[in-house]
């Protein structure tokens, strides 16, 4: 039979249900589209690509066919995602393994933080094992750099809290 045959010229949803899984097939159509376009920016993929595929899913008619919008927008998400992680795996290759990427990546977070990403993680890393960051001395504030090396002796063991600049000997007491 076709379409005439069954009073739906044109192919219209004949049910809400039908107009239902019609607009999450556009959805799914629309976020696949939005995940392509911000696939730069390597997190938004990931996320509008997961409400495409979500929508694709859910416009499914009862003999479990997709439509083409549908289609497309799982398609177009599903290949968002693959580059997004990707282009991620890649970044953190390039920061392991290329000495200039590297030092490009720690001027860059010196910039924005102050000290470089090598300093940060060997920070980050020394306080993980269970080490309590020494409290900034109550009645003058050393440099950064000064604290930053009194955190590294702290950390390695050859200094306890005594030893940050500007410290009285109290351990930051007052």
């Amino acid at each position: 039979m076709n379409d005439w045959q069954t009073g739906n010229p044109g192919n219209q949803p004949n049910s809400p249900m039908d107009l239902k899984m019609d607009r999450f097939s556009m959805l799914a159509l629309l976020f696949g589209v939005i995940s392509l376009i911000t696939i730069t920016t390597v997190i938004f993929p990931i996320f509008f690509g997961s409400l495409a595929v979500i929508f694709a899913v859910l416009s499914k008619t009862e003999d479990c066919k997709m439509s083409s919008p549908a289609k497309i927008g799982s398609i177009a998400s599903l290949a968002s995602i693959v580059i997004a992680i990707l282009m991620m795996v890649t970044v953190l290759y390039l920061i392991n393994n290329d000495t200039e990427y590297h030092d490009q990546f720690n001027n860059y977070f010196q910039q924005i933080y102050g000290i470089t990403f090598d300093e940060y993680w060997y920070l980050m890393k020394g306080l993980n094992e269970n080490k309590e960051l020494p409290p900034l001395p109550a009645d003058s504030t050393p440099s950064f750099e000064e604290y930053y090396h009194s955190l590294e002796d702290y950390i390695n063991g050859n200094a306890d809290v005594q030893n940050i600049p500007g410290d009285s000997g109290t351990g930051g007491a007052p």
